[in-house]
């Protein structure tokens, strides 16, 4: 049997904070050493059902999917501002990615989202970073990196952040 290959790498962030870098750094290096394309996932976590009534009471239909998609694509500017900034710091001479960067934003629930993500592209790793959460909320709650790592079907690379 053949050795797997990694074709996809999907880098998860909740671009909270500049102590990703260090996790997309791990995402990036493991692209340009694999010749793999880089998806960049962002999940925004849906408003509650009372936000959601509130702006259905200043907004209609039109203008909440107006707004939906203008933060979207703030949000996906935002990203490929990042990661151009990134590859001007941190990508010295000929190194470059071997392809044009995907930028994916989705409304979600995080973990679900990113599982089901990596199931529609097809991905052959998920990288993420994780801040340190206790042992005791980790059993309780589970952290979303711990969601992830025990029901991805493909490889979790998960990076501590400071």
């Amino acid at each position: 049997m053949p050795l797997k290959t990694i074709d996809s790498i999907l880098y998860a962030s909740d671009l909270l904070g500049h102590d990703g870098r260090n996790a997309f750094r791990v995402a990036v290096s493991h692209a340009v050493a694999h010749n793999a394309k880089l998806i960049f996932l962002n999940v925004i976590e849906p408003l509650s059902p009372m936000a959601e009534r509130a702006a259905s009471h200043c907004f209609n239909d039109d203008e909440i999917a107006e707004i939906r998609d203008k933060g979207y694509r703030r949000v996906q500017d935002d990203i490929f501002s990042r990661i151009n900034r990134f590859c001007d710091d941190e990508l010295t001479g000929d190194m470059k990615l071997p392809f044009e960067p995907e930028v994916c934003v989705q409304t979600g629930m995080t973990a679900e989202t990113i599982l089901q993500v990596s199931k529609d592209k097809s991905v052959d790793m998920i990288v993420m970073g994780t801040r340190t959460h206790s042992k005791l909320s980790q059993v309780v709650l589970g952290s979303t990196a711990h969601q992830v790592l025990f029901h991805a079907t493909c490889p979790v690379l998960i990076i501590p952040l400071d």
